[in-house]
């Protein structure tokens, strides 16, 4: 993209009362069972977008055809940590 280096992961997805704006908040869990054996604390993408803004980068959220899509976007001269941070994520993947 130019200057700028987009780093992207996805998921299935199927929960339409996801508030998408919330989603980067702060203990906000979109999965409508509320287990903490099925879901997360709210806290991980809170965490990720924090960083992100602090080192300059920007983040966003995209549904669509049951499936949800996070992408980071940084400096293009941070393409190699980009790579080395997809080979980490998929090799720790529990969905594809």
């Amino acid at each position: 993209m130019g200057e700028r280096c987009r780093f992207r992961i996805s998921n299935g997805f199927n929960n339409a009362a996801l508030d998408q704006e919330r989603i980067w908040d702060p203990f906000y869990v979109g999965e409508p069972s509320r287990s903490r054996a099925l879901t997360g604390t709210g806290l991980g993408l809170a965490i990720v977008k924090r960083i992100a803004e602090q080192y300059g980068y920007s983040v966003r959220c995209e549904i669509g055809e049951g499936r949800i899509l996070f992408e980071v976007l940084f400096p293009a001269a941070l393409k190699n940590l980009s790579r080395r941070i997809y080979c980490a994520c998929r090799k720790n993947s529990y969905e594809n």
